[in-house]
């Protein structure tokens, strides 16, 4: 969190935070980007799903009526971390690089 005085997180977001922490549902958060593309991210206790913390975020009555508006998503940290792959030199590749499946995506869209 960016803190109570630094004046760049909205009040709805450090109240979401304070009760959740409240709450021992939450061992952290933090609000992440800026505008309208801004997001919270928050590490739940263990055996916490999102669905409980969107309930009780959502029970909450004294919270910004706004906070219905949220949407909730489940991540997991990755165990394998990131990978990367080389591949041979195709007559798809460009400089080994592989845009295949960039043109697969463009037409799905």
């Amino acid at each position: 969190m960016a803190g109570p005085d630094s004046g760049v997180e909205p009040p709805i977001v450090s109240s979401v935070l304070d009760r959740l922490l409240g709450q021992d549902l939450i061992s952290a958060g933090s609000l992440c980007g800026a505008g309208g593309g801004g997001f919270m991210v928050l590490l739940t206790k263990e055996g916490i799903t999102v669905g409980d913390v969107c309930n009780a975020v959502r029970k909450e009555e004294l919270l910004d009526p706004s906070v219905q508006d949220f949407t909730w998503h489940d991540c997991r940290i990755s165990e394998t971390g990131l990978k990367v792959t080389i591949l041979d030199n195709k007559a798809s590749a460009v400089d080994g690089f592989d845009i295949a499946w960039h043109l697969a995506y463009r037409h799905q869209k």
